[in-house]
């Protein structure tokens, strides 16, 4: 599956606009060390979960009061491959990661969990890394640091593989998995 488009900085108005939004999912929120909250979730222009989907990246300097939409990230337009189910997390560095899922309709066939970060969460219009695939299925709540230093990830399968959940490891904090 192709990466996905990300899109900073949305304008109010077009295909990506807050009045078109017919549909809205799976919200998720992280604080960094300054402050700043990072909010995600995933929107389309229909009003079901379908091939229109697409991530959120929302962010407020204020604690919350006011809010600025700052990236979209968009597998493809008008589909057939969605994006869905996102996670802000911080990471213990103080990197904020933001995890989504992208397939092809609802079967979970072609699911993979995808990623994107920045060193400065703090910071309205962070540089942020490239997207990257990290792992098949789709991702049911965010990383865990168990006390090893190893973090975890969690992540179903469902009709991917054998009908199931996993959990994917990093020893190398996020480096691989």
């Amino acid at each position: 599956m192709k990466s996905p488009e990300i899109i900073r900085l949305p304008k109010k108005t077009g295909y990506y606009s807050a009045k078109k939004r017919r549909f809205t999912g799976i919200p998720s929120l992280a604080i960094s060390d300054g402050g700043r909250i990072w909010a995600v979730w995933d929107a389309g222009i229909t009003p079901d979960e379908d091939r229109n989907n697409y991530v959120v990246v929302s962010s407020s300097a204020d604690g919350g009061h006011t809010w600025k939409e700052l990236l979209i990230i968009d597998p493809d337009g008008s589909g057939p491959v969605r994006a869905f189910d996102p996670q802000a997390w911080i990471d213990p560095q103080g990197k904020l990661w933001i995890f989504w899922a992208q397939t092809i309709g609802h079967e979970g066939t072609t699911a993979g969990v995808w990623s994107i970060t920045t060193d400065n969460p703090n910071i309205e219009n962070p540089k942020w890394s490239s997207p990257r695939r990290l792992t098949n299925g789709i991702m049911m709540g965010k990383p865990t640091v168990l006390s090893s230093g190893e973090w975890i990830l969690p992540a179903s399968t469902w009709k991917l593989t054998d009908n199931s959940a996993k959990v994917i490891a990093s020893e190398d904090k996020g480096l691989t998995w």
